[in-house]
């Protein structure tokens, strides 16, 4: 769906794209893992002092690993290697944040829904 104007929505075809993403590289990823192995905890600035990378780069490298990698506030270290309070602690805030997003999006439909129908 597109916005025509300010109070019309206009349903479209969707495009099949598909962006590259640097969490989609094999060996970013794995360069991110053997960090993360050799020093333990690291955060976005220890990455982009060994590798270069932006914190983009990094959270895409860190989602990419899935629930291999434990994305705390004090930054990323192997789950295997975490303790589990914060291993808890980090799926505790996910699970949060993803209903906050759930309820964000589905209140985005009720409004796209409400101009679709006036």
């Amino acid at each position: 769906m597109v916005m025509q104007n300010r109070n019309t929505l206009v349903q479209t075809p969707q495009l099949a794209l598909r962006l590259k993403c640097a969490g989609d590289d094999p060996d970013k990823k794995e360069a991110f893992l053997a960090l993360l192995e050799t020093h333990g905890h690291l955060t976005r600035a220890d990455f982009k002092r060994h590798l270069g990378w932006c914190a983009r780069t990094v959270r895409a490298v860190a989602e990419s690993c899935g629930a291999d990698v434990v994305r705390g506030q004090d930054g990323f270290c192997l789950t295997v290697n975490a303790d589990v309070g914060e291993v808890q602690h980090t799926a505790e805030r996910m699970i949060s944040q993803a209903k906050k997003m759930m309820e964000y999006g589905l209140g985005l439909k009720k409004r796209a829904h409400q101009k679709i129908g006036n």
